[in-house]
């Protein structure tokens, strides 16, 4: 239990901060506005990718393989389960995203059908490009092998905090930090 004293400062500056910013100084209103009704409307979707896509970080391109180009690049192998799913974040955070592709589907609809879901990292040797999506998983076996496999390997990371990366990032080409854009 806090002791009176600390509870006291620490309303007192609650407090303080409401007054100072003319919270106290107006009234309530009667009849508040009704919050809008439609929730996920195409404007808000188009709101949301373009906050998503404008939000991901480059943090590494050796060799400059970014951006891949549609018409050289045949075979493309997908790995990890954040491939498969738009991911909004975790834990009691988590919400699901009803529309779009998952990164997967994106992919594939932009290059076509040589993007495979990848299992193993043979897969990666056979492919013009590896795309590995980690998040918070742990997934670092899988980066490692699936650099060993491809050097033309890309990790895109699907997490909110910071991931440590020590054990591959010196081993893969490129790294983009997505978040989790949905």
């Amino acid at each position: 239990d806090p002791k009176p004293d600390v509870l006291d400062t620490q309303v007192s500056g609650i407090l303080r901060a409401m007054f100072a910013n003319g919270i106290m100084d107006r009234p309530r209103p009667v009849d508040p506005p009704k919050p809008a009704t439609a929730l996920e409307t195409v404007a808000h979707r188009t709101v949301a990718r373009l906050a998503a896509d404008q939000s991901i970080v480059l943090l590494k391109n050796d060799g400059d393989l970014l951006p891949l180009a549609a018409g050289r690049i045949r075979t493309i192998a997908v790995f990890g389960p954040d491939a498969q799913t738009n991911r909004m974040a975790g834990g009691s955070y988590t919400v699901n995203a009803h529309y779009g592709p998952t990164p997967f589907e994106a992919i594939r609809l932009y290059f076509g059908n040589g993007v495979t879901a990848a299992t193993s990292p043979a897969d990666a040797a056979r492919s013009d490009v590896a795309i590995v999506f980690a998040g918070m998983n742990g997934q670092d076996d899988l980066v490692a092998a699936v650099a060993k496999a491809n050097p033309k390997t890309i990790v895109v990371m699907m997490s909110g905090p910071a991931v440590a990366m020590g054990k591959w990032a010196a081993k893969v080409p490129v790294i983009l930090q997505a978040w989790y854009p949905g």
